[in-house]
């Protein structure tokens, strides 16, 4: 993980990408269409892509671009109006090219936001990769 991220969670990394990978898909795509462009633009090995969580419930790099989602998702920068389809919205275009202190920033401003709904009895998660998001979770749907 480059200096950029230190300190913040490794699906951090994924916030660009994403956001690159449906802007070459012409603004939405389908979870595996997305996961394989960010593959393929990181140029990530067979083996990295399928390298399993401790709890060998899912891979690393699928929950990694999950949470990357959620998270884009929590801050407005990508909507998902049909059930499997990621879309990135205007705010997320305007985003667009996001660097790597900007993703940092946007992880910040999403937590602070989580800490505050904690405070308020809502919580919401931090994210790490101990607890696999699929599309069948309790988060989809959440915008």
């Amino acid at each position: 993980m480059s200096k950029e991220f230190s300190g913040a969670p490794q699906f951090v990394k994924y916030f660009a990408p994403l956001l690159d990978a449906l802007q070459q898909l012409g603004g939405s795509g389908r979870v595996d269409e997305v996961r394989s462009v960010i593959a393929q633009r990181l140029n990530l090995s067979e083996e990295e892509q399928s390298e399993q969580l401790p709890s060998k419930t899912q891979a690393r790099f699928d929950n990694q671009v999950h949470w990357a989602r959620f998270y884009l998702t929590k801050v407005g920068l990508l909507g998902s109006s049909q059930r499997g389809v990621w879309t990135l919205t205007k705010k997320g275009q305007a985003a667009l090219p996001l660097s790597d202190v900007q993703a940092k920033q946007l992880f910040r401003n999403i937590s602070s936001t989580f800490a505050k709904s904690k405070r308020g009895k809502v919580a919401e998660p931090v994210g790490h990769d101990e607890e696999p998001i699929t599309e069948e979770s309790s988060l989809v749907g959440q915008n």
